[in-house]
């Protein structure tokens, strides 16, 4: 099996580059996880409001 060393980078455009694609890489992540934890919001939300219209027309939740 090869190991490859790393190749160093050449000039700040080179490396504010690599920078970047970090960057962009955290703000995907960043983006997926605030998607989920509104999916999971609304996803309560609408579980409130079945039980509350539930509670208001005199029914049992469930």
């Amino acid at each position: 099996m090869d190991i490859h060393k790393p190749k160093p980078v050449h000039g700040w455009r080179e490396f504010l580059g690599e920078i970047g694609v970090i960057i962009i890489g955290v703000l995907i992540a960043l983006g997926a996880e605030q998607a989920v934890a509104a999916a999971h919001h609304h996803e309560q939300v609408r579980d409130l409001r079945k039980a509350l219209d539930q509670e208001v027309a005199g029914t049992s939740p469930g």
